[in-house]
């Protein structure tokens, strides 16, 4: 495991804050299982960078606990252009099942 923490997906930043896998998610020894459900996350995310030249935003709650701030901007005036604000709707619509909080909600990689 590696990488950023502003690209990685909820159940991979659970384990950079020394939090135990839920049971359905980890392995016969309490390690969690990750595979590609996690990549499909950090590519949600690309998405959404390309799209808006925003950076998703983790931050770090009062209890330790990293959470992801995803805001799309919906101001039509944020994009040069009209036709880039439907590119990014359809974005939205690509990319929401690719966000999916629970690993076993997301789309697989076929």
């Amino acid at each position: 495991q590696g990488g950023s923490r502003r690209w990685m997906a909820p159940e991979v930043l659970q384990t950079f804050d020394g939090r135990i896998a839920p049971a359905e998610l980890a392995d016969g020894r309490g390690m969690l299982r990750l595979d590609v459900a996690s990549d499909i996350f950090s590519f949600g995310l690309l998405i959404y960078f390309i799209a808006t030249a925003l950076k998703p935003e983790v931050s770090t709650s009062v209890d330790g606990k990293s959470a992801l701030a995803l805001t799309w901007p919906m101001d039509k005036d944020f994009y040069e252009e009209s036709s880039f604000f439907h590119f990014v709707r359809g974005c939205i619509h690509v990319t929401d099942p690719m966000l999916e909080r629970d690993p076993r909600l997301r789309p697989p990689a076929k």
